[in-house]
């Protein structure tokens, strides 16, 4: 047997033992092996291949549709944007093109200083003519000062190439007393006649018309002016006899905001002092006023001689349900009459300022408890019982006033206390400057800061007012002869003044300070 081959007895084959063959042997299986894998491989790229083919198919399906609707809605927004110009065309065909006349009065009112802009505005469009004319002619008056003015003002009015009317925005008859004047009533009969011509108009202002005139069929010529009524939004009655009637009032002028009505005269007592006349404005005070009437201004003579005037009430209504009052120079005889109207606007009156003329009537005030029904009241400002004589030293006796006031002051929602403080020297004062004893003033200051300071647990204090948030004192100025200084100085003598006497306010940091005095 040959040593180079051996018969494998256990398999019955031939086992060579030469490398080369081993070698070659083993290359063809793991070619084999690789060839298999590859196969494999190439299957599962097929199918990979196979799949993102179907894909791109899908999805250009999808962009085709697409494509489609995108076409369909490129189509339509062209037909509308035809159908769109072709409205406009024919909306500018029609009336042209016109600024509104809101945007044209913002830039009247931003340019009304400047002339030459005005008027090259008024040159490029025909529409800023007569508003540009605005501040040129924004107010006419009708009076009898002059026949030969009036018969110039109707000649002008009635001409043709007349467009100041447009720009006209308050208007005023007035009757004048002087010896230059029209006698009679005519200038009525042309002045009345001509309020239609005037469109822009908002404002009224009636003027020294006595009952002779109101109650004459020439003046009843003005409320057949309906359009010209309508447009009201302010009336001003002053000394004139127009009835002071609410109903009255919204009869004639149904879109009137504001209301200025000032008073001819008034008279509390009849000259032998016994027999009470007619409050000038109870009637119209007893009785709710409209809810539209955002302004009313009520104004009387500061005495029966009618020297001077004062502004008595001002109601500003910020929203229905807020309102906002002041009283200045309140007497004791207008209590009844102010009682009801704050009992009239109840819940609604959120601000309160008011100024007393006397003593007498701030007793009054809160000992008929006035405002207990005004229980939503957030803010007070009293003036009349905080006088300081900086010369003697102490209070004057309108103090006693103070506890029992804002006592009387409805305290559930109230936030904000302003105290008129006024600070002069009042040694040379005829009637009303007397001082309080010293141990009565600082008791009195004691209840003050008592009332106006929050709780306290060290003390067991409990605030009057629970949701108060500013007490503020205001230093106002007495003027003339009473005045002692004005500037810093005086300022710190006064804080200097209420540190000491309202210690606990002044601790809590409620206090503020304000200043009329320069």
């Amino acid at each position: 047997m040959s040593n180079s081959r051996q018969h494998d007895v256990t398999t019955g084959s031939k086992r060579s033992d030469d490398p080369q063959q081993q070698y070659y042997s083993r290359a063809r299986r793991s070619s084999q092996q690789k060839s298999d894998t590859l196969e494999e491989i190439s299957k599962q790229l097929g199918k990979k291949i196979t799949d993102l083919q179907d894909e791109t198919r899908i999805q250009r399906v999808i962009l085709s549709e697409l494509a489609t609707v995108n076409a369909t809605l490129l189509s339509k927004c062209r037909l509308l944007e035809k159908e769109n110009a072709e409205l406009w065309n024919e909306i500018f065909r029609i009336k042209g093109p016109v600024f509104p006349n809101e945007i044209t009065d913002i830039f009247i009112d931003f340019l009304h200083k400047d002339r030459a802009s005005l008027a090259a505005c008024a040159l490029v469009c025909k529409d800023w003519l007569a508003g540009s004319r605005y501040h040129l002619f924004p107010s006419l008056t009708f009076n009898n000062s002059s026949s030969k003015r009036q018969s110039n003002l109707t000649e002008l009015i009635d001409h043709p190439l007349c467009t100041f009317k447009l720009s006209v925005r308050r208007i005023t008859l007035e009757r004048v007393d002087n010896h230059q004047a029209a006698d009679g009533e005519s200038w009525l009969s042309t002045s009345i006649p001509c309020l239609s011509e005037f469109p822009s108009v908002t404002a009224l202002r009636l003027v020294g018309l006595t009952p002779q005139i109101v109650q004459s069929s020439l003046f009843a010529q003005l409320w057949t002016q309906r359009q010209f009524l309508e447009g009201i939004i302010k009336l001003n009655v002053h000394k004139s006899e127009i009835p002071l009637d609410s109903q009255y009032l919204l009869e004639h002028f149904p879109n009137m905001t504001a209301l200025d009505y000032i008073a001819e005269a008034i008279l509390i007592f009849s000259p032998a002092g016994h027999v009470p006349l007619y409050h000038p404005f109870a009637e119209f005070l007893l009785v709710s006023l409209p809810e539209k009437w955002r302004k009313v201004s009520l104004t009387f003579p500061r005495s029966v001689w009618g020297v001077g005037m004062k502004r008595w009430f001002r109601l500003l209504r910020r929203t229905p349900t807020t309102v906002d009052l002041t009283l200045y120079e309140v007497r004791d005889a207008d209590i009844p009459v102010l009682a009801e109207c704050l009992r009239l606007l109840g819940p609604t009156l959120s601000s309160l300022t008011v100024g007393f003329a006397e003593e007498r009537s701030q007793t009054s005030f809160y000992t008929s408890n006035i405002l207990s029904r005004n229980t939503n009241l957030e803010t007070i400002f009293l003036f009349g019982s905080l006088f300081y004589d900086s010369t003697r030293k102490g209070y004057l006796e309108s103090l006693r006033n103070a506890p029992s006031l804002l006592s009387s002051i409805p305290n559930a929602h109230l936030r904000r206390i302003v105290l008129a403080f006024v600070f002069g020297d009042f040694s040379g004062l005829p009637v009303g400057g007397t001082l309080l004893p010293s141990s009565v003033q600082e008791d009195i200051c004691s209840k003050i800061d008592e009332l106006l300071a929050p709780s306290s647990a060290s003390d067991s204090r409990s605030s009057r007012f629970p949701q108060l948030e500013e007490v503020v004192f205001k230093l106002c100025p007495p003027g003339g002869a009473f005045s002692v200084g004005t500037g810093k100085d005086l300022m710190d003598q006064v804080e200097e003044v209420w540190g000491e006497h309202f210690p606990n306010v002044t601790a809590s940091g409620l206090m503020k300070f304000e200043s009329e005095v320069e």
